[in-house]
Order: C-alpha cells, then sequence, then structure tokens
C-alpha cells in the first residue's frame, strides 16, 4: 500500500479593490479554517496576494517556522487596486514551488486561487495556466460574488482550475465557510488518485523487472 503524499498548497488570494476590508477578512478567517482541517495531514502551506501586482505574503519556509498561523495571516495587509489573475498565476507557477521557498520535491503542488471577479488580464490566461501544467500543478478556483453569474467570468473560473470540476462558486465571502469539506475532499481525492497511479505504474515494471522492484514513491 502506498503512503500517503505530502502536498504543499499555495492560495492565491485576490486583494483588488473591489473587495471591502470586512470581505477581505472573511477570506482571511476562511485560510484558516483551512489550514487548520489540514493539520498534521502531510499539508504545507504559502500565501500570496495579487492586485496590480503579485506579492508573496509568506512561503513555505515562514510556514513551517511560524508557531501561530493566525497571527501569520491576520498580519496580510489587503493591496487593492486591479486584479491582475494571470499574472499572478504565472508568478506562482515559477517562483513558488521551489525547494528555496520551502516546497518539498515529493510533494503534490496545489493552487488555490480565491477571487471576486473578472481579471484585468484575461487574454493572459491560458498561457499562466499551461505553465502551471508543466509544473504539475493542481488548480482549484473559488469565484466569489454575482459577477461568477456572468458566463464570460464562469469561463474564466474554468480556465483557472484544472478542470471544471475543481470550480466552486459561492454568492458571498460568508459562503466560503461552507466550502470547507468540498474543497478538502477534492484535494484528498487528488491525493489518491496520484497514489493510485504511481502505484500502478511500479506495479507494472515489477511485472516485468521483478518482484524485487516493488515499491511505492
Amino acid at each position: 500500500e502506498c503512503p500517503p503524499k505530502n502536498i504543499d498548497i499555495v492560495f492565491l488570494i485576490d486583494g483588488s479593490g473591489s473587495i471591502s476590508s470586512g470581505d477581505f477578512s472573511k477570506m482571511k478567517t476562511f485560510m484558516i479554517q483551512i489550514i487548520k482541517n489540514f493539520h498534521q495531514k502531510r499539508a504545507n502551506f504559502a500565501v500570496v496576494q495579487f492586485s496590480s501586482y503579485t506579492e508573496v505574503e509568506f512561503n513555505f519556509n515562514t510556514y513551517l517556522a511560524t508557531s501561530n498561523i493566525e497571527i501569520l495571516i491576520n498580519n496580510i495587509v489587503q493591496k487593492q487596486q486591479f486584479t491582475y489573475t494571470a499574472k499572478a498565476i504565472q508568478f506562482v507557477a515559477n517562483n513558488m514551488f521551489l525547494s528555496s521557498s520551502g516546497a518539498r520535491p515529493d510533494a503534490i503542488p496545489v493552487l488555490i486561487t480565491i477571487t471576486d471577479g473578472l481579471a484585468t488580464d484575461p487574454n493572459d490566461l491560458p498561457k499562466a495556466t499551461s505553465e502551471a501544467d508543466k509544473h504539475g500543478i493542481v488548480r482549484y478556483a473559488i469565484g466569489v460574488g454575482d459577477a461568477f453569474v456572468n458566463l464570460n467570468a464562469r469561463n474564466q473560473l474554468n480556465i483557472i482550475a484544472s478542470n471544471s470540476s475543481f470550480v466552486f462558486a459561492v454568492d458571498n465571502f460568508d459562503a466560503l465557510s461552507g466550502l470547507q469539506n468540498q474543497l478538502a475532499e477534492k484535494i484528498f481525492a487528488i491525493e489518491g488518485e496520484i497514489n493510485l497511479s504511481v502505484c500502478l505504474s511500479v506495479y507494472n515494471l515489477n511485472l516485468t523487472l521483478g518482484p524485487a522492484l516493488y515499491f511505492c514513491l
């Protein structure tokens, strides 16, 4: 039986000016709740905020060094301005899942993007998500607010996520708390699928080369 895989999770949070300070605080509470749900489940976390520019709030090294995740997240200050989602996804893909940032080479890289509206740079989204795909990053998208009733906005979420089943849309930031279990189940399901894929690959190798080589990664 293959052991559970490690998971490195980056929250990419929208800090644009269309989000009120109260709603931004609710987003921070949501992240704290998710992190607590994953406590002792082989998951490490990092947070990146995007608006007109992208900023690392803390990487995996800082997460591992902290004794109080609530203080770490509650100290995040909203940046305001615009919503350069594609630029932020590309930044995460190229900069966050590195050993220098505390990412683990054996971990499943996961990106959870939370946004309240249309990207300022929509034409760059396919290129950005393609870059994430090259790094094997599993992507979830959470759209908050009535902007996602619009088909164009919903299509953007489908591009941001790895597939449409990894898209969540809620009416407001109060409703984020109701996503905790659904999101956790999706992430654990991916972990199981990757473990199964690895085990089957090794099992097939074992059939060819002999029992001494049967192991799981």
